[in-house]
């Protein structure tokens, strides 16, 4: 004689046993029936992951009503949970080890399936299986949640300034000073005479008349 798990039953302990804030990730219905309890040890146990933890609501057989009760419920934070897999080729187990609240936790799960999941326990209820074991390793590399004692307040955003990169300036070439022009050949029978600087006319400056330019002689040409 077993349980059967509906979705409306799932959803109504997990609305009793969520915290505010937590989302339900998968379920999965597992039975520990160990080989030296003689069939005297009978644990059905529902398995609610979410987003934190892991809960496990567990239920025996109360032989003289034939049926199923509630017995016990474990948290197991995400955290503390030290192995959850997946095991096994026809008939797959679930393997839960790790520390709880009051206790440490450790369970080898069979996963019932049978007829393909027509006469199992929930619907879905390997996939379910998998579905806690996914969720274990997505969150076994999340930072430890902060208690109420170590709540801190939210940082506040730090703006830096960055330097902006400045384009390289051209580099200007020096300007040379004008240079007085000469011409490389002068008229037939004049030599070149560069013209006089300012700064050594200084009786032009000083109002005195400039002396007028001798005059020039033109050579005979040569024949």
């Amino acid at each position: 004689m077993y349980s059967y798990f509906t979705e409306l039953h799932v959803d109504l302990l997990a609305q009793a046993l969520l915290q505010p804030g937590e989302r339900r990730i998968g379920a999965t219905v597992g039975r520990y029936v160990p080989w030296w309890g003689l069939g005297w040890v009978n644990e059905t146990y529902l398995v609610i992951a979410t987003d934190r933890r892991v809960i496990l609501v567990g239920h025996k057989m109360a032989w003289l009503h034939q049926a199923t009760k509630l017995t016990s419920v474990e948290s197991l934070a995400w955290q503390g949970v030290q192995e959850a897999r997946v095991t096994g080729i026809f008939g797959k187990k679930l393997r839960l080890r790790g520390q709880g609240l009051h206790r440490p936790f450790a369970r080898k799960l069979r996963i019932p399936n049978p007829f393909f999941g027509l006469l199992a326990p929930m619907a879905r209820n390997v996939d379910g299986a998998r579905t806690v074991a996914q969720a274990y390793q997505a969150a076994r590399g999340l930072p430890a949640a902060p208690g109420p004692q170590a709540a801190l307040p939210p940082a506040q955003p730090v703006f830096e300034q960055q330097q902006q990169p400045q384009p390289p300036q051209p580099e200007l070439a020096p300007i040379a000073a004008p240079q007085a022009y000469l011409p490389p050949v002068n008229a037939p029978g004049y030599a070149s005479v560069p013209p006089v600087p300012q700064a050594a006319a200084p009786s032009v400056r000083q109002g005195i008349a400039p002396t007028p330019p001798r005059s020039f002689r033109p050579r005979p040409p040569t024949s």
